[in-house]
C-alpha cells in the first residue's frame, strides 16, 4: 500500500494556532490547565486534572410551578433552546457563550477569561448575565452555579451562613494537592432586578431577595450528579414552605419565594450550590483565585480579561482565516465572517476532558470470521488466542473535540491501523 506523505493537513496547522497561538507557546500547558471541558453542560468549567473541581449551572423560570420541572443543565435537544453557541473561544484566553431561552425569556450570556500566573494553573473568573427577550413578558429565573470537588483535598465557605439566605458575596476557600489553595468568590452586579412582590409575600419577607446556598456530602465520582442533588433540594424545600397554603382561594405563594435551596451546610460537605434569583436583567461573577498567582480578582479584572479575549480572538481569525476578496454574488462578507467564527468558536469551546476505564476489544475480524471469534487458533501460543470480547482498560485521560454536545458530548478513543499512518 502506498505510503501517506508526512505532512499536516493545512487546517490542522491553522486550528492549532487558533487553541495554541504560536509554536513558542505551545509548551506553556499551564494557560491550557482551565477551560470548558464539559462540553456536555451548557456552561461548565474544569481543570485537565483527573478528580478535582468541577463547576456547572443550572438554570430555571420561576414564573411557574411547572418550570422546575424544565431545569437546564446539560444540553439536550429536547430543552427547546432557540440556540446556544460560543460565539468567541480561545483556549488560552476563554470564551462567551451567547444561550437564547424563548420559554423562560431570556438571552444569557456565559463567559469566562483566564489569568495566568503562580505554579497551580492560574485563575480564572467567570460571568453569567441575561436580559429579557421580550421586556412586556414575564423575565423571571432563578440561576444555581455549583462546585463540587473530587478526590484529595477540601473547601469550606468562608462567609457565615444563615438559615433564611446570604446578603453581599459569598467566599469559600479550599486546597487540593493539585491546585493548592484556592479561594472561590461569588459577586453580584450592583443593578440586579431583585423581585421582591408576589402572593404571600408578607410570610416569605425574610428570605426574599438573599443568595440561597446548600452544601451537600456526595461519594467520590459522583459530582457529575449534582443537578438531581440540587433540584430535590430545591423541590423539598418547596414542598415543605407550601405546605401551610392548601386554601384553593389564596393558592400558593409566589414560585420565587419557595423554588430555593434549604440553606443548609452539611459539615465536611464536597459540593455547594449558590441561587440567584432575579426578575429582569442580571450579571453575577464567579471569581477563582489561585493563592499561589497572587493576584486579586475583581469586576473590573474580568472586564479587562473579557475585553482583551474578544479582540485576540478576531486578530487570530483574521490572520488565520482571512475572508476571501473575491466572493461570490449575493454573499455578505460581515455574515459570513460572523458565521465562520461561531463555526470555529463551538468547535474549540467543545473540546473536553475525560477520565476513566473505556471497554475495548483488541480482537479484529472480517464480518465473515465474527462466528469463529471465540475460536482459539492452531497456535499454542496464548498470545494468538483472538478476543473474545471488550474489556476495561486502565483509567486514562482524553482530551477530544465531541462530536456533537448535545447527542454525542463525550470523547472517544480511535486509532486507525497502522498503514493508514505509513508504518504498515
Amino acid at each position: 500500500m502506498a505510503r501517506r506523505p508526512n505532512i499536516q493537513p493545512w487546517w490542522l496547522v491553522s486550528l492549532a494556532v487558533l487553541v495554541c497561538g504560536k509554536t513558542e507557546n505551545a509548551t506553556q500547558t499551564d494557560n491550557l490547565l482551565w477551560g470548558a471541558y464539559r462540553p456536555n453542560l451548557y456552561f461548565g468549567l474544569r481543570p485537565q486534572i483527573p478528580q478535582s473541581l468541577l463547576t456547572g449551572l443550572i438554570w430555571f423560570g420561576t414564573q411557574d410551578y411547572t418550570s422546575v420541572s424544565r431545569a437546564r443543565h446539560a444540553c439536550d435537544q429536547g430543552d427547546g433552546l432557540d440556540k446556544y453557541s460560543w460565539t468567541e473561544y480561545d483556549a488560552q484566553l476563554g470564551g462567551s457563550q451567547r444561550i437564547v431561552d424563548g420559554q423562560n425569556n431570556f438571552e444569557l450570556i456565559t463567559e469566562y477569561a483566564k489569568f495566568p500566573g503562580g505554579s497551580h494553573g492560574g485563575s480564572w473568573g467567570a460571568r453569567v448575565r441575561g436580559v429579557p427577550i421580550n421586556p412586556a413578558l414575564p423575565s423571571r429565573i432563578s440561576l444555581v452555579f455549583y462546585v463540587g470537588l473530587e478526590g484529595l483535598g477540601g473547601f469550606d465557605m468562608e462567609t457565615d451562613d444563615n438559615e433564611n439566605g446570604l446578603d453581599g458575596d459569598v467566599i469559600f476557600t479550599g486546597s487540593s494537592p493539585e491546585l493548592n489553595d484556592f479561594t472561590l468568590k461569588f459577586v453580584d452586579a450592583p443593578d440586579n432586578t431583585i423581585l421582591h412582590e408576589g402572593k404571600h409575600q408578607a410570610a416569605f419577607t425574610k428570605r426574599i431577595g438573599k443568595t440561597h446556598i446548600a452544601g451537600f456530602r456526595v461519594p467520590s465520582g459522583e459530582v457529575w450528579k449534582a443537578k438531581d442533588v440540587v433540584m430535590q433540594n430545591i423541590i423539598t424545600h418547596a414542598r415543605e414552605a407550601i405546605a401551610p397554603y392548601q386554601d384553593p382561594a389564596t393558592g400558593p405563594p409566589d414560585p420565587s419565594f419557595t423554588l430555593q435551596l434549604n440553606d443548609e451546610v452539611l459539615s465536611g460537605s464536597n459540593l455547594y450550590a449558590v441561587q440567584k434569583i432575579f426578575s429582569g436583567a442580571f450579571s453575577f461573577d464567579v471569581l477563582f483565585e489561585s493563592v499561589s498567582a497572587g493576584q486579586p480578582l475583581d469586576g473590573k479584572a474580568l472586564d479587562a480579561a473579557l475585553q482583551k479575549l474578544k479582540v485576540t480572538y478576531d486578530q487570530k481569525f483574521d490572520s488565520t482565516y482571512p475572508v476571501p476578496t473575491e466572493l461570490k454574488a449575493g454573499t455578505d462578507a460581515s455574515s459570513l465572517k460572523q458565521f465562520s467564527k461561531e463555526i470555529t468558536a463551538n468547535l474549540l469551546g467543545g473540546v473536553g476532558y475525560f477520565y476513566g476505564t473505556s471497554i475495548v476489544d483488541k480482537g479484529f475480524a472480517h464480518e465473515w470470521d465474527e462466528e469463529d471469534l471465540n475460536t482459539p487458533s492452531e497456535s499454542t501460543d496464548k498470545s494468538d488466542v483472538k478476543s473474545s470480547g471488550g474489556k476495561l482498560t486502565e483509567p486514562r485521560a482524553l482530551l477530544t473535540a465531541t462530536p456533537s454536545r448535545s447527542f454525542f458530548p463525550r470523547g472517544f478513543y480511535w486509532i486507525p491501523p497502522a498503514s493508514y499512518w505509513g508504518m504498515g
